[in-house]
């Protein structure tokens, strides 16, 4: 069983490390030509989508479309003066929300990854976000990864199996 879920583990590990082989490491696409105009705050600012602009499903099951939209929808960040932030969303387990990470400013254009990874048993899931806030457009754009892995030996037989998906998005925001 400690086998099985040190393979669950290192599965998740794997598969964290994925999104930087999807994404690179300097995260989700940026906008392109936004004007020197803001930098890091001085206070907290807590920014929700008003709209879905655009989305494209990197891996994953086509049925779980409307679902990672959803997600996108309903995403809520907070940005900290001391350049660390949280993410959090509707219909994703409580315990790998909220996401939070650390991001940079600058000018208008800050930067952000994070991640949360949960182990339980022989299961374990993780989500890593990566993206870029264009203050000047009240532009966000990010790309999720996530996965979760199952195992279990019953009556000696071992049994796993996993999922994964990576989608991107780009939502209009609006400071709440």
């Amino acid at each position: 069983m400690a086998h099985r879920q040190a393979t669950v583990r290192a599965g998740a590990v794997l598969a964290i490390s994925l999104i930087f082989s999807l994404f690179g490491t300097s995260g989700a696409p940026t906008a392109l030509g936004a004007p020197e105009a803001a930098s890091q705050p001085a206070q907290t600012v807590t920014v929700r989508v008003v709209r879905l602009t655009g989305f494209e499903q990197i891996r994953g099951n086509p049925a779980w479309i409307a679902r990672d939209q959803q997600r996108l929808s309903g995403s809520v960040w907070q940005f900290n003066p001391d350049g660390t932030f949280a993410w959090s969303t509707t219909d994703v387990r409580t315990d790998l929300l909220p996401v939070r990470g650390t991001y940079t400013a600058s000018g208008s254009q800050w930067s952000f990854a994070g991640h949360n990874s949960t182990a339980i048993g022989g299961s374990s899931a993780f989500i890593e976000i990566t993206g870029n806030f264009d203050v000047s457009r009240s532009e966000m754009r990010m790309a999720v990864a996530s996965g979760a892995g199952y195992g279990a030996v019953v009556n000696g037989q071992a049994f796993g199996s996993s999922a994964s998906s990576a989608y991107q998005g780009v939502m209009a925001v609006a400071a709440q």
